[in-house]
């Protein structure tokens, strides 16, 4: 192991919990519509071309799964009920997802650990210092009658319903594990203030980083948790497929597991640290190494309010009149949107973003804004964003300037969907155009998180800018 002990001793200090709401979608339906619950339950978008985007256990129990069409689930369970997404602007309205999602967010953030939203449903919690305090006087707690120093105390039966030592039985918890021991009551907390004060389940993960504590969480899903300790690391890494780690369960992990011969993950350690930075490059050299014994460097960012406020619609085809047409009632949106988080969390966004992707088979070809810039070539994909001398919610302003970049770009077609996005935000008051009657007299909608309101696989919002410039134009070819 190529890790320096002083950053090893660091990093076995670090408690995480990964939270995610059960089928979250669907747990909204039931509990606006009691009678749906303990029953098959599935969202999907529209009802011409659509799959489902929630499946409930129950449904789940009987092979449905998302992705599925409507005619499909049905074949696997008749008494199926299918909820559809209501619209509007022609197009999927998530708000009451939204908005649910902000009152889950808003108890975890009650706590006091370090909250990173990582989606609408789903979140990390830096419990590391949370849990030292805790510790400090343990006495006053209720799942500790004694002081820590007594290890007979920290025993798994004293743990909290429904958890799940991963890889162990009936065991005391060593000094260093007492933590964890915490975090699971933290966890347990959490959980059931989220369940009686807003009616849904949610499951958790905890280890000693995100990688590893949001693979732990669906290990005992639903309405459970699971606990990953050190001296259980060796067993859990020689059991997971590379694939079931975050961010390796595409071609990356197939590359892995077929041209390196890793099976799972701990077989990553019969390459070197420098080998895997010489295969895979430095960051996911060393992402692999560490992950190969059990850490990871990635930390809990404090993330409460989205970086990106975004929507997109997917199409089968569009033409350049049917994109341009589509444009200002994504705008109005967005408008909306923008608005409510500019009053809510006293910040206002500078960059405004365009994203096209075209049917399979097309590509995107233009010139670059230098004289000895070679053309460019895209396949599919192409994000443009500028920077704004002033905010605008606008949505008249908006769709213009957003015609503008997709004029830019050349105006290519068939388009098969469009995004837009607003980035770069910023603290305080603004330099604003746009409406002042719709800033001041504020209807009462929620503000938005970042980059999960929209089902569209493979989606990417636009690039974040960062400039002086009044007029920069940042390309993002994928």
């Amino acid at each position: 192991m190529d890790i320096p002990q002083s950053e090893i001793n660091q990093l076995r200090k670090q408690v995480v919990i990964h939270i995610d709401m059960d089928c979250f979608f669907v747990q909204v339906e039931q509990q606006l519509q009691p009678s749906l619950i303990g029953k098959p339950v599935c969202v999907r978008q529209y009802t011409n071309v659509s799959t489902l985007i929630a499946v409930s256990y129950e449904a789940r129990s009987l092979g449905v799964k998302r992705g599925m069409r409507p005619e499909e689930a049905r074949e696997l369970c008749k008494d199926i009920i299918l909820v559809q997404v209501e619209s509007k602007r022609g197009k999927a309205d998530l708000q009451k997802y939204r908005d649910a999602s902000k009152k889950v967010f808003s108890i975890l953030t009650s706590t006091k650990c370090v909250v990173e939203r990582l989606s609408i449903d789903e979140g990390f919690l830096d419990v590391t210092s949370v849990a030292q305090s805790k510790l400090k006087d343990a006495a006053k707690y209720q799942f500790i009658e004694t002081e820590p120093s007594q290890k007979e105390d920290f025993h798994q039966k004293n743990l909290p319903p429904n958890t799940l030592l991963y890889g162990l039985q009936d065991h005391e918890f060593t000094e260093d594990e007492y933590p964890y021991f915490v975090a699971a009551q933290v966890a347990h907390t959490i959980r059931t203030e989220i369940r009686e004060t807003l009616g849904y389940t949610c499951s958790c993960g905890i280890a000693n980083n995100k990688v590893l504590a949001k693979l732990a969480t669906g290990h005992n899903k639903p309405n459970g948790q699971t606990v990953f300790l050190p001296r259980s690391m060796d067993n859990l890494l020689s059991a997971t497929p590379i694939s079931k780690i975050p961010s390796l369960g595409g071609k990356l992990g197939i590359q892995i597991t077929n041209d390196y011969d890793c099976e799972n993950v701990k077989d990553l350690r019969q390459y070197s640290r420098s080998e895997l930075n010489q295969y895979f490059g430095t960051i996911t050299g060393d992402f692999l190494h560490y992950i190969s014994y059990g850490f990871s460097t990635k930390k809990v960012s404090k993330r409460e309010l989205p970086k990106v406020i975004g929507c997109s619609k997917n199409f089968r085809s569009l033409t350049r009149s049917e994109v341009e047409n589509w444009i200002p009632s994504l705008s109005a949106e967005i408008s909306e949107r923008v608005e409510d988080d500019i009053i809510d969390n006293n910040r206002y966004p500078l960059s405004l973003g365009l994203g096209i992707y075209l049917q399979k088979g097309s590509k995107i070809t233009f010139e670059r804004q230098t004289p000895d810039s070679p053309k460019i070539t895209a396949k599919r994909h192409i994000t443009k964003s500028k920077l704004l001398t002033e905010t605008t919610t606008d949505p008249n302003e908006i769709s213009t300037h957003l015609i503008n970049l997709y004029h830019s770009i050349g105006s290519p077609e068939p388009v098969s969907a469009i995004g837009i996005s607003y980035s770069n935000f910023q603290n305080g008051k603004m330099k604003r155009s746009g409406t002042l009657e719709s800033f001041v007299l504020k209807k009462k909608r929620t503000a938005e998180q970042p980059d999960d309101d929209v089902v569209c696989t493979g989606w990417k919002p636009a690039t974040k800018v960062q400039s002086k410039s009044s007029d920069v134009e940042v390309i993002d070819l994928c």
